[in-house]
């Protein structure tokens, strides 16, 4: 299993620039692979419904309430980046913010959770983030938008082959249909993000989005 310094050398390799040694000195391209690490992993997590990163958790009700409509607002966790399956027992939910409201008493949900240790990460999605990591250090570093495609396109590819490979180890993903979603079994799963993802984005820095 890889660790960070293994992955922030193998986004430098990737754009030409020498190893360091630490995430943790002062150097400028360790500081820059320290910045941008996170936002890496997140985007490549938030890209699929990794089991690796899998997460269930029963959701606090809040003490505020919508203003209209739903009942009951629940807090989704602070560790999440990809809703995967919401529990209503057969009701109607909206995500609104960081929270999910509802009519339901009671709710839970499956999730992608950021809160991951590097170490449990397989070899193949560590590769994913490495990809993505590089691409957003050839903007910092290199300023070489060529360099940038070629490595987002690599990193489509990769993540494809990694999506196939955990495909056959876990349930398929149902995608979500609009923003009410009627519950209709605790068996069925639904996305809150769409299949489209851009680890980079116009402005070059990476998000997720439709």
């Amino acid at each position: 299993m890889a660790s960070k310094i293994d992955i922030c050398n193998r986004a430098l390799l990737k754009i030409g620039q020498p190893p360091i040694m630490s995430v943790d000195d002062y150097s400028p391209t360790a500081q820059l692979c320290l910045q941008e690490f996170d936002a890496a992993l997140e985007a490549t997590l938030r890209s699929y419904p990794w089991p690796f990163a899998m997460k269930r958790m029963e959701l606090a009700r809040r003490t505020d309430k919508p203003a209209f409509g739903p009942a009951f607002y629940y807090s989704l966790p602070a560790d999440l980046v990809r809703l995967v399956e919401v529990f209503t027992g057969g009701l109607k939910y909206q995500v609104e913010g960081t929270a999910i409201a509802t009519n339901a008493d009671a709710v839970a949900v499956r999730y992608v959770s950021k809160d991951i240790p590097v170490g449990t990460i397989d070899a193949q999605t560590s590769d994913v983030i490495a990809i993505v990591l590089a691409g957003r250090l050839a903007i910092s570093i290199t300023e070489n938008t060529q360099l940038k495609d070629m490595l987002y396109a690599e990193a489509q590819q990769m993540l494809a082959q990694a999506r196939n490979t955990w495909a056959v180890e876990d349930y398929p993903q149902e995608p979500i249909e609009g923003i009410w979603i009627e519950s209709r079994s605790a068996s069925n799963s639904t996305s809150f993000f769409n299949n489209h993802w851009n680890p980079w984005g116009p402005d070059g820095k990476g998000v997720i989005g439709g």
